[in-house]
């Protein structure tokens, strides 16, 4: 009879350790199920041989070259392959542990939100108190009130909002806008909107909501032309606004003399 192969001598080696560390007999390890509960203690069995198997591929795993890397520089990778597609950058947690704990562990990563899709919740978590840059497409099917609710939630400390209302308008009774610009916004340093040609929602009115504000680019939406509501910024575009909507010649200097440090100005 032929001697066992050294591959074969290995594979038996690892069976019976495996036995060995689960408490399993020889005659244990063979016993066929015949009833239900033989099932679920298989079952069980099953799992505690994953967790483990588990285990020794994450202990595996430290001896590959980038997991020497210190977390530092693998946050830095991550930074430079970030994508604002949501779900995949999901992704990137489940790859192996260690990535999922430095990923985890730097909030900076998870700063830009998306909030019309389903994955916004967790990036707003992962980020914990850093400061956002959230961008909200109007959808005709997606929760509308939810993403005015995270809006308000997080207004304090985002800093850059970017609204698109694609096909449908910012004001409907699903989704008031005006509610989220009724909230003070301390950090907010860039706003952009993009209206429907077509709607007629109500004037936004920042107020002294936002003090910080130094970029306001507009697409197609009214706004009210007051020089305590739009002051300070260095940077004003309208786009597309209808003769009806601009502002009158006096409003706009009224405007401007609050903008004493403004650079671009555009229509």
């Amino acid at each position: 009879m032929a001697a066992p192969e050294k591959g074969e001598i290995e594979s038996q080696n690892g069976k019976a350790a495996c036995r060995l560390a689960f408490g399993f007999t020889g005659s244990q390890a063979m016993t066929s199920p015949n009833g239900p509960a033989d099932l679920a203690q298989i079952e069980a069995e099953i799992c505690k041989v994953e967790e483990y198997l588990a285990n020794l591929k994450s202990q595996r795993n430290t001896f590959s070259s980038i997991y020497k890397l210190p977390p530092e520089v693998i946050a830095h990778i991550l930074r430079r392959v970030r994508t604002n597609r949501l779900s995949l950058w999901l992704s990137v947690t489940h790859v192996c542990r260690h990535w999922r704990q430095v990923a985890l562990d730097c909030s900076s990563l998870w700063t830009t939100v998306n909030l019309s899709e389903q994955e916004a919740k967790a990036f707003l978590e992962r980020s914990r108190s850093a400061l956002l840059t959230v961008r909200a497409r109007r959808s005709g099917q997606a929760d509308n009130k939810n993403v005015i609710s995270l809006l308000c939630d997080n207004l304090s400390r985002i800093r850059e909002l970017r609204l698109d209302a694609g096909r449908y308008s910012w004001h409907s009774e699903s989704f008031d806008i005006n509610t989220v610009f009724s909230v003070p916004a301390p950090f907010m340093e860039k706003i952009f909107i993009r209206n429907r040609w077509n709607a007629t929602p109500p004037a936004f009115t920042f107020g002294g909501n936002y003090p910080m504000l130094k970029t306001l680019v507009v697409s197609q939406q009214r706004l009210t032309w007051h020089s305590q509501s739009i002051r300070g910024l260095t940077k004003f575009v309208l786009q597309d606004i209808h003769s009806a909507n601009q502002p009158t010649l006096s409003e706009l200097v009224s405007i401007l003399d609050e903008c004493q440090g403004l650079e671009i100005l555009s229509r």
